[in-house]
């Protein structure tokens, strides 16, 4: 009755969960573990906390005990809102009704404190998972901590994670290599200068482009085959710091290893070509795309119009057509859809083609948008 009642998820859910659980108490003796079960999974997907403490309070008093991985789950839905003053929470109130920590509890917390950019937690975790609980970390908790630290900005504890994890016979695998990758890109503020394909003469060889190049080739060294999320990492390198040539280079051994390419790999690809204002190329890429099986959606669309913007001179025949094309398609524009549309038609005209096709338009003092104020409604 309570998994029934749990059905669909949400707050409504919750409720229903709840008078289940009261109409089975009121009939006397106590309801099926399974059913608090059912129910802590039930409040914790609707992230009703105050619930959650009631439901584990009411196990308590009929006899109860989650076991780790009950914990574990409940630990882990604190990343969703990286709370990670809730999931050591949970870890203590295990530890407090003596239940002995596993690995899937110590890395839900890990996960939660990772998901939050709390790397000082991560290194608190990993060493506590030895000393306190005598756990060896595993691939999880290594690739974990690995993101951890390489989204934080610091891809060199990410690589000393790496070597450890190595060091005590673990076989990294393409999630430990992907966040290192990523990590290759150019710090924030010098993209711009550097991704609009061109390549500084000479300066690549070390570059960011090239960084993550090599990464790629020592996955292949060490027999670690990179999946497509890996190649489109690199690929997102290769654009942000305006690399045309290396991007090509990655894209042909992505290829050669028989990776298949997915809408994201070609959205990559055209990026920076409409970046560069080159809208035939970057057409040619998408329209590739389609051939593939990938659709056109909102996110293709907004690349033609930011190539039909950043052409010169600009295109704004071909960004009427692509922004009626997606009004066609039942494709909603976003705000960046009409930044898109005013830089390649200018701001009178996109604006009068908007209201030409009914599309709802707001600006703060309630006149015509200006630049950095219009927005869809």
């Amino acid at each position: 009755r309570v998994a029934a009642a749990a059905a669909g998820g949400g707050s409504a859910a919750a409720d229903r969960v709840e008078r289940v659980l009261r109409e089975l108490q009121a009939w006397g003796g106590r309801p099926p573990f399974q059913a608090f079960n059912a129910a802590l999974a039930c409040y914790t997907g609707a992230g009703d906390w105050p619930r959650v403490q009631g439901c584990l309070e009411a196990m308590e008093e009929v006899g109860y005990t989650p076991d780790s991985d009950d914990f574990a789950r409940l630990a882990e839905a604190c990343a969703r809102s990286k709370d990670v003053a809730r999931a050591e929470a949970f870890m203590t109130k295990a530890i407090s009704l003596s239940v002995k920590p596993n690995l899937s509890l110590v890395n839900a917390v890990l996960k939660v404190c990772a998901r939050a950019g709390d790397t000082a937690g991560v290194d608190r975790w990993m060493a506590r998972m030895r000393e306190a609980y005598d756990l060896a970390p595993d691939l999880v908790s290594f690739n974990t901590a690995i993101a951890a630290f390489a989204e934080a900005g610091d891809p060199s504890a990410a690589r000393r994670l790496l070597e450890r994890c190595r060091n005590v016979s673990l076989r990294p695998d393409a999630m430990s290599y992907t966040p290192l990758i990523r990590a290759c890109a150019p710090p924030r503020g010098e993209e711009s200068s550097l991704g609009r394909g061109r390549e500084k003469a000479g300066s690549d060889d070390t570059g960011p482009a090239e960084q993550a190049r090599l990464l790629l080739q020592r996955m292949s060294d060490e027999r670690v085959m990179p999946d497509t999320t890996a190649y489109n990492a690199a690929l997102h390198v290769c654009v942000l710091s305006g690399s045309l040539g290396r991007m090509w280079r990655i894209y042909d051994m992505m290829q050669a290893e028989g990776v298949v390419a997915d809408a994201a790999t070609y959205r990559t690809l055209a990026l920076l070509y409409a970046r560069c204002g080159d809208i035939e190329r970057a057409e040619d890429i998408l329209h590739r795309a389609r051939l593939d099986g990938h659709g056109r959606g909102a996110r293709e669309l907004d690349l033609l119009l930011s190539a039909c913007g950043n052409a010169w001179p600009r295109d704004n025949q071909k960004a009427e057509r692509t922004f009626r094309d997606m009004l066609a398609a039942g494709i909603k524009p976003s705000s960046q859809s009409l930044r898109f549309l005013q830089m390649a038609m200018g701001k009178d005209r996109a604006f009068e083609l908007a209201e030409e096709l009914d599309v709802p338009w707001t600006a703060p003092d309630g006149r015509r948008p200006g630049t950095r104020t219009w927005a869809a409604a």
